[in-house]
């Protein structure tokens, strides 16, 4: 599923959004020279983090993925995947 259009305020609607990093880069680094700066360290860091064999998602967020032509910031992270352990499964309720 493609991204979603951006709202009327230039900000992706609230949520989790899945995409690949092509269709970020594509969609978010072209413009100004500061967007396609942050595309390639942004991909930059991608790289490196499949490098290591382990990145299974890698989360962006911050000003980059929005309609500002001058963004300040991107932020990438990879949330480590945890081994199966009955102390890292959520917490059952009852």
């Amino acid at each position: 599923m493609p991204l979603p259009p951006l709202t009327e305020n230039g900000e992706l609607p609230l949520g989790v959004h899945s995409g690949s990093l092509r269709e970020v880069l594509d969609r978010f680094g072209v413009g100004s020279d500061q967007r396609k700066a942050l595309a390639l360290r942004l991909a930059r860091v991608h790289r490196v983090g499949q490098a290591t064999g382990h990145l299974a998602r890698f989360v962006i967020f911050g000003s980059f993925g929005t309609s500002k032509s001058e963004p300040v910031d991107r932020h990438g992270t990879s949330p480590p995947e945890l081994p199966e352990a009955p102390w890292n499964k959520p917490p059952r309720w009852p």
